[in-house]
């Protein structure tokens, strides 16, 4: 329960910060949103932004593994970055690469979720889905 609330208040902070990201960020503006998830990935995931983008999802998640703390909290986390990538990416096919990201990050976490993380994981994956 302590685990799953700490998680929920992560998650809405991290909202709060998408939030305030695409509120500060111009639409033409992927290098200021890069820095801003900079940012974000060296504070929670406690890596570099750009290797979280360009290691395979399996040894990401062998990191986190590594790391020993926060495993399932730390794939949301990159699922959500992932998301909001795609959702500003304007080439076509870095969309789809980070849309499957944010799938597979969603699909590892979703099945040890429960209450509004899970019904949120399974939202963004019919989301994701759909798009």
């Amino acid at each position: 329960m302590i685990r799953e609330d700490y998680l929920l208040r992560l998650i809405q902070q991290l909202g709060e910060f998408f939030r305030r990201t695409l509120g500060s960020v111009s639409a033409n503006s992927s290098e200021e949103l890069d820095q801003h998830l900079e940012q974000l990935a060296g504070e929670i995931l406690g890596l570099p932004y750009t290797l979280i983008m360009a290691l395979p999802p399996e040894e990401l998640i062998s990191l986190f593994e590594m790391s020993d703390r926060m495993v399932i909290e730390k794939c949301f986390v990159t699922a959500e970055i992932h998301r909001l990538r795609a959702q500003v990416e304007k080439d076509t096919e870095l969309q789809k690469l980070f849309r499957e990201r944010a799938v597979f990050f969603f699909e590892t976490v979703t099945p040890d979720l429960h209450g509004e993380l899970g019904e949120q994981a399974r939202e963004h994956l019919n989301e994701l889905a759909s798009e």
